[in-house]
């Protein structure tokens, strides 16, 4: 069954389709969805051998490149100097900001780094973040600034990272329960609630500060004791 989810990614991931946000405007190809394509055949690939002979690792290596080149070369917009949405195309997508997450792309990465600071400036709104370029209209997507955390804390820059945990967590209720989105000017809880994607969200950007800490300290210089 595993092989054919990953024999199934590397079919498809040329296909258009509706994207996290299930757009409803048409098929787009867009970048957060042949990252995911990526992430199964990558992880297909580190479970080969215990996949039998179901198991197809040239197959799978091949495509896995292919989309990694079609990715770094045509979701990143020139005119821009980001990682855009969609293959081909300008608009910012805080789906993006998962790809380090997800491993596709370290986000100490100059590209990564660019995008970061391009969807922190053009999505952000009062230090939540929104969607997509376009949805002005509707609240900041919560998870959305938990994965901004993430990424700085990756790229280690872990002030920047606390920064965003805390205003995206001050949005909780008071028993600790956050919603879908929330509006960046009262905080009052929006969309779905209460949402397990925003709760997974901050666990993860609160492992990846501990773990950039963590790195931090290591680098510290030892202290030297003073000698009478």
């Amino acid at each position: 069954f595993l092989c054919q989810l990953v024999d199934r990614a590397a079919e498809q991931w040329r296909e258009p389709d509706a994207g996290m946000w299930e757009s409803r405007d048409g098929e787009r190809h867009h970048t957060f969805s042949k990252i995911m394509c990526w992430v199964a055949l990558d992880r297909g690939l580190r479970l080969q051998a215990e996949l039998g002979s179901h198991a197809q690792p040239e197959r799978w290596a091949r495509a896995l490149d292919e989309i990694r080149e079609t990715v770094l070369s045509e979701a990143w917009s020139e005119r821009r100097g980001v990682l855009a949405g969609t293959i081909g195309g300008d608009r910012l997508d805080a789906a993006v900001l998962l790809a380090p997450l997800l491993g596709f792309l370290p986000a100490g990465d100059e590209r990564m780094l660019a995008t970061t600071e391009a969807i922190e400036d053009a999505l952000g709104d009062d230090g939540l973040i929104r969607r997509f370029e376009g949805c002005e209209e509707e609240g900041a997507f919560l998870p959305a600034t938990f994965w901004l955390a993430a990424c700085h804390a990756s790229a280690g820059q872990v002030d920047r990272a606390r920064a965003c945990m805390e205003r995206a967590a001050g949005c909780a209720t008071d028993l600790g329960l956050f919603s879908e989105m929330a509006d960046p000017s009262t905080g009052e809880e929006l969309g779905n609630f209460p949402q397990a994607l925003t709760h997974v969200a901050l666990v993860a950007a609160a492992t990846a500060i501990e773990e950039a800490e963590g790195r931090a300290g290591e680098r510290q210089p030892a202290a030297t004791g003073s000698h009478g």
